[in-house]
């Protein structure tokens, strides 16, 4: 049995087939294939980032080469960047961090509405100052 076929067949819901990440356990892995030297690197190389509730990335056929014409100034362009089959790695946030975020954004937004409404009343005053006394516009700066 190979890595791939012995992945497919760990079981989702035994938890000695799985990491606390959800990466296959290297044991059951091991176990599995009958060859206690395979090493995490070589199951990624296999199945990439699969996790514990993921469907297998369907295996890669390779396509056969047929030669290029040579280019007379070859451009070199860049690798395309490498993708998990299951999607970039997302940090998970703990709920700490969650809640301070959250704060944040409430805080940001009490500023915003404290500005629209101090934008608001400066309108007004802007609106109605031509037509103030200079009682009235000295009682409004105090000066």
């Amino acid at each position: 049995m190979d890595i791939r076929e012995a992945v497919s067949k760990l079981d989702k819901e035994n938890d000695d087939h799985w990491t606390g990440d959800g990466l296959p356990s290297m044991k059951a892995v091991e176990n599995l294939v009958g060859d206690s030297s395979i090493k995490r690197k070589d199951v990624t190389q296999v199945v990439g980032d699969f996790r514990r509730g993921d469907e297998l990335p369907a295996e890669e056929v390779e396509e056969e080469k047929t030669e290029e014409p040579v280019k007379e100034d070859p451009v070199e362009e860049p690798a395309p960047a490498k993708v998990s089959p299951n999607g970039p790695k997302i940090k998970q946030a703990s709920l700490a961090e969650v809640i301070a975020m959250q704060r944040k954004q409430d805080a940001l937004i009490k500023q915003r509405q404290r500005d629209e409404r101090r934008a608001s009343v400066i309108a007004e005053i802007k609106e109605i100052w031509p037509t103030l006394s200079a009682d009235e516009k000295k009682e409004i700066t105090g000066v």
